[in-house]
């Protein structure tokens, strides 16, 4: 399943905005929410500087910069709350991009494929939306390898409503769609 503010502390990015800076290299700026509101600005320096957070109260942004500290685990430096926002404007590119394609392809073919994926971004598997089935690497895995029945049917589907469901289950949409 995707990240949402709950995994980085209800704190999100939205708006986000690229631009290029002075040598040409790709920066970013965005408005920062926690829970749902507002709390500020953030923006990567055109030449080089350091990046600019601005919200909307002193105490907002200490507690953003103390939880980013906390969250990646660092010793507190002045930017550490830099690191922490780019995690989720990666995130929030992540969902956009998955979401574009899922409208009209299925991303995973390959048994391989599959069991790499969710081995690597669902290391503890998924629960299908629609049937409630508990899909792990090693189930699938085990599908695979023993041939119980199609093992297709257990790759992860991310539908356009950013829905998780089993293959098995996105077929029978798209069949009651027609």
């Amino acid at each position: 399943m995707f990240k949402t503010e709950k995994d980085f502390g209800g704190y999100w990015v939205k708006n986000i905005k690229e631009f290029k800076g002075h040598e040409q290299e790709p920066l970013w700026q965005a408005s920062v929410y926690k829970n749902g509101k507002k709390i500020g600005f953030f923006s990567e320096d055109s030449r080089g500087g350091p990046a600019r957070l601005d919200c909307n109260t002193r105490e907002q942004e200490k507690e953003l910069m103390d939880f980013a500290r906390e969250f990646l685990g660092e010793e507190a430096w002045a930017e550490s709350y830099h690191t922490f926002l780019s995690k989720i404007a990666e995130e929030t590119d992540y969902i956009k991009q998955v979401k574009k394609l899922c409208k009209n392809k299925i991303l995973i073919q390959t048994p391989e494929e599959i069991y790499d994926y969710l081995e690597n971004a669902l290391p503890e598997g998924y629960v299908c939306q629609d049937c409630d089935e508990i899909i792990t690497p090693e189930s699938l895995a085990d599908a695979y390898i023993n041939k119980i029945g199609n093992f297709m049917d257990l790759a992860p589907v991310y539908t356009e409503d950013s829905d998780l469901i089993c293959h098995k289950c996105y077929k029978k949409r798209q069949s009651e769609k027609r």
